[in-house]
């Protein structure tokens, strides 16, 4: 009986390691996905200039094509620089320009 057990749990455990294997090698590569980066950059790039609820819509483009696609090399390396540098910026100013949304708001 002990013999049935061992081997059932050896194949379960074989056909788990098997299956996780096949799952990552049918994975996409992030870097190929060149519809997703335009959808991300037009996004941002239509929104970043606009008002407080479409700039944080950029704002949130942004960290995002940095997760999905910061590590493509030199394919975006330029493009995340640049978000790199520029979200916390505009992260800020929608900070206090909602400061000041609600202090007009207090007194007015």
């Amino acid at each position: 009986m002990k013999t049935i057990f061992r081997y059932t749990h050896i194949a379960l455990l074989l056909a788990a390691f098997i299956g996780t294997a096949a799952i990552t090698g049918y994975s996409q590569n992030p870097c190929e996905d060149a519809a997703g980066m335009a959808t991300l950059d037009a996004k941002f790039r239509e929104n970043y200039n606009k008002g407080l609820a479409e700039r944080k819509s950029a704002v949130e483009a942004g960290k995002e094509y940095i997760q999905k696609y910061g590590g493509c090399g030199e394919l975006t390396e330029d493009f995340v620089a640049y978000l790199k540098t520029a979200l916390p910026k505009m992260e800020e100013r929608i900070k206090t320009e909602e400061v000041e949304k609600d202090k007009q708001a207090r007194y007015l």
